[in-house]
Formats: C-alpha cells, structure tokens, sequence
C-alpha cells in the first residue's frame, strides 16, 4: 500500500535530488569562475527567472524530506 508509494518516492526524489545537487555544485561553484563572482546581484538576477527558482526550491525540499 502506502508503503510502497513512499518508497518509490524516495528513490525517484534521490534521483532527481542528485542531478538538482551536482547542477548546483557545478553552476555555482565549479563554472564561469567559481564562488567569486555570486552575490546578491548575481542571485537576484538568477532568481528573476522562474526556471531557477523551482530548481532551487526543488533542491531545497527534497534535501528536507
């Protein structure tokens, strides 16, 4: 029954928990010169589009789950 269900969910959240992590890793840390260049302009600018937004939202909630 429910059981199953959150197991499923686990292992599908890892999965895509896991791709949301090594993007972040790789975007904020590792690409076009690594933590120098984010700030608050950075991150306001990246927060004005929706597609980041629910990345890191997602990133977020799955982490917490």
């Amino acid at each position: 029954g429910a059981e199953f269900w959150w197991w499923l969910f686990m292992r599908i959240s890892g999965i895509i928990l896991l791709f949301l992590a090594v993007g972040h890793v790789l975007i904020m840390h590792v690409v076009g010169g690594g933590v120098g260049r984010v700030n608050f302009q950075f991150v306001a600018v990246r927060w004005q589009s929706p597609f980041w937004r629910t990345w890191d939202w997602l990133l977020l909630s799955l982490a917490l789950v």
